[in-house]
């Protein structure tokens, strides 16, 4: 029996018979990709360059912002050159975030750039109470350590 076609079927003693093409597999050309930057590489670089150029100190109105505030559920560290270092404790599970403030948005303040930016939602932004600098954010008391 003579098959024509790679994709053929036969129909043989009451059975259907399909004519199967096998093709050689090629290794991958590893040389081809070795000697430039892969896409995925370059898209983090370029990412991580884009949020580190947004870099901008603190404007003088939210100095007050700046430095370690903390409560039993969250720690948030805010520098004057406008970095953020962020946990929350919830939940049996802890969040973190470490980036640049892009913007303040009235009290609140922005964190990251597009798609992988997060908005802090500030209640009472920061004061003074007997003494003691506070502030709220995302529903949470925070105190502000002073050495």
């Amino acid at each position: 029996m003579r098959w024509n076609n790679p994709s053929q079927t036969r129909l043989i003693g009451g059975h259907i018979h399909y004519r199967l093409l096998a093709l050689p597999l090629k290794p991958p050309n590893h040389k081809q990709q070795s000697n430039s930057m892969k896409p995925q590489t370059f898209l983090i670089v370029l990412v991580v360059l884009a949020l580190f150029s947004c870099r901008k100190p603190l404007p003088e109105e939210k100095l007050s912002y700046e430095g370690v505030w903390h409560s039993e559920e969250m720690k948030m560290h805010i520098s004057a050159n406008g970095t953020l270092a962020y946990k929350r404790f919830r939940n049996n599970s802890t969040t973190s975030i470490n980036g640049t403030i892009t913007t303040f948005e009235g009290d609140d303040f922005r964190v990251g750039v597009g798609p992988i930016a997060t908005t802090f939602v500030v209640s009472k932004p920061p004061h003074q109470v007997d003494g003691t600098w506070v502030m709220v954010v995302d529903g949470v008391l925070l105190t502000k350590i002073t050495n």
